[in-house]
C-alpha cells in the first residue's frame, strides 16, 4: 500500500470515536438533566412570571397592577409542599387593586376608604386577609361600622407621585369618602436625586418608563434563550448568572453606584411637599376627606446593630445616620402639610418607629406590626369620621383614641 494512501479503517474508527463521544455526552447530559429535575425545583421565566405580580404600563404612574390576577408567590420558583412555606397569596381585581371587586358607582350605603401607597400599603409580606388595610376594615366593622369598605390602593414600588397620578386618573371614580396616604421609603429612592446627588435633575427625568421585558427572571432575552430554557440545567445556570450580574434583592435590582450619603436637598423636599399638597387638594376636589400618615420605620437614630441587618441601605445608597435623617425630613414634610392644609393626620412614625418586633425590614410589617398599626389606624379613622361627619357618622371615637 502506498505510504500516502489513507487507511479506510482509520477514518471509520475516527468517526465511530466522535459518534461515541457525542452519544456519551448526550447520555451524560440527559442523566444530569433528569437528576436536576428530580433534585431541584422546576422553574422557567414563564413559571416565575405566572406566579409573580404582573404590571402593565400607564402614563399616570410608574406602572399599575395587571387586572384579574391571582398569585401564590411560592409557586413561581417551584416550591414544594414539604418545603414548609406556603407563600403569600395575592388577588388583584378587575380594576387592578388588591382585594375584592370595587363597585362603580358606589352603593349608597357604603362608606369607602381608599388607602394609597407602595408595598407597605399593599403589604407584600401578608396574604389577603392578613394585610393591615384589611385588618383596619375588620376593626371598624367590629366596632359597629358595618358599612365601611376599605380599598387597598397599595402598589409595590409606588411613591407619592404615583399615588397622586392614580388618584386623579382612576381612584376618584371609586367615590372615596376618605383618602388615606402612606408613603416615604419609595419617595426617598427618587426625590433625593433631584438635588441631593449631582446636578439638579427634575423628577420627570429621574423616573423611567416601565419595561415589562427588563426583568430577565420573568422574560426571555430572545428566541434562542427561550429554546435553551427547555433545559433545567441551562435555567439554573441562567439564574445564577443574572443573580451575579444584577444582584437582585427583595425590592428588585439595586441602584448603580457607590453609597454617597447624599440627603434630599431643598428642591427635593419642596417637590415632596408639593406632591402631598396636591394629594390633599385633589382629595377635597372629589369630595373626599384627605388623611395623611407619617411612615413608621425600623430606621431611627437609635436602631440596634442587630436590627440594622434588616434595613435595605443598598437601595438608598446611604449609611444609617443619613437614612434616619432623611426619613425624619420626609416625615416632617407630611406633618407640615397636614398642619398648613388643616388635614387630618396620624403620626405613625412617632408612635411605632424603631420597635423591632413590628417590622420584618425597614418598613414592611411583621404580624404584630400589622395588628397594632391596623388598630391604631382604625381608631384614627373613627375620629376622622366623627369629626367630619363623613358618611353621616356621628359618635364618639374609641376610648383608646388620642388626639393628633
Amino acid at each position: 500500500m502506498p505510504a500516502n494512501r489513507r487507511d479506510p479503517g482509520t477514518g471509520r474508527k475516527r468517526s465511530l470515536a466522535v459518534v461515541s463521544v457525542l452519544l456519551s455526552g448526550a447520555f451524560a447530559f440527559v442523566v444530569a438533566e433528569v437528576i436536576v429535575r428530580l433534585t431541584f425545583r422546576y422553574n422557567t421565566p414563564d413559571t416565575v412570571k405566572a406566579s409573580s405580580l404582573q404590571y402593565v404600563p400607564t402614563i399616570f404612574a410608574q406602572h399599575r397592577l395587571k387586572p384579574n390576577q391571582e398569585v401564590n408567590t411560592a409557586e413561581g420558583w417551584g416550591a414544594r409542599k414539604e418545603d414548609g412555606w406556603a407563600g403569600y397569596r395575592f388577588v388583584i381585581n378587575k380594576q387592578g387593586y388588591r382585594g375584592a371587586e370595587i363597585a362603580i358607582p358606589k352603593p349608597e350605603h357604603i362608606c369607602r376608604i381608599v388607602i394609597l401607597g407602595g408595598s407597605a400599603v399593599f403589604d407584600v409580606k401578608a396574604s389577603e386577609e392578613e394585610t393591615w388595610p384589611f385588618l383596619v376594615g375588620r376593626y371598624l366593622k367590629e366596632t359597629g361600622h358595618a358599612n365601611i369598605e376599605i380599598v387597598n390602593g397599595g402598589v409595590p414600588g409606588h411613591a407619592s407621585f404615583d399615588s397622586l397620578g392614580r388618584l386623579y386618573s382612576q381612584a376618584w371614580m371609586f367615590e372615596p369618602d376618605i383618602v388615606l396616604v402612606y408613603n416615604v421609603w419609595n419617595d426617598i429612592k427618587f426625590i433625593r436625586y433631584i438635588d441631593g446627588d449631582g446636578p439638579v435633575t427634575p423628577l420627570l427625568s429621574i423616573v423611567r418608563p416601565f419595561d415589562d421585558t427588563a426583568n430577565p427572571f420573568t422574560s426571555y432575552r430572545n428566541s434562542f434563550d427561550k429554546l435553551l430554557s427547555s433545559s433545567q440545567i441551562y435555567v439554573k445556570l441562567r439564574v445564577r448568572y443574572y443573580q451575579w450580574k444584577l444582584q437582585p434583592r427583595f425590592e428588585g435590582k439595586l441602584p448603580e453606584g457607590q453609597p454617597n450619603n447624599a440627603m434630599a436637598g431643598t428642591l427635593g423636599l419642596r417637590q415632596f411637599r408639593l406632591i402631598y399638597e396636591l394629594i390633599v387638594d385633589t382629595a377635597r376636589n372629589i369630595g373626599a376627606v384627605p388623611a395623611l400618615l407619617t411612615q413608621a420605620t425600623l430606621v431611627t437614630p437609635d436602631t440596634r446593630e442587630e436590627d440594622r441587618e434588616r434595613i435595605g441601605y443598598e437601595y438608598q445608597r446611604m449609611d444609617h445616620a443619613t437614612l434616619a435623617g432623611t426619613f425624619s425630613d420626609f416625615n416632617n414634610v407630611i406633618r407640615s402639610v397636614a398642619q398648613d392644609k388643616e388635614a387630618a393626620y396620624l403620626d405613625l412614625d412617632e408612635e411605632f418607629s424603631g420597635r423591632s418586633e413590628l417590622f420584618v425590614d425597614h418598613v414592611h410589617l411583621a404580624a404584630r406590626g400589622r395588628m397594632e398599626i391596623a388598630r391604631r389606624v382604625g381608631q384614627f379613622l373613627e375620629r376622622v369620621l366623627s369629626e367630619t361627619k363623613q358618611c353621616g357618622f356621628i359618635g364618639t371615637p374609641s376610648a383608646e383614641e388620642g388626639t393628633e
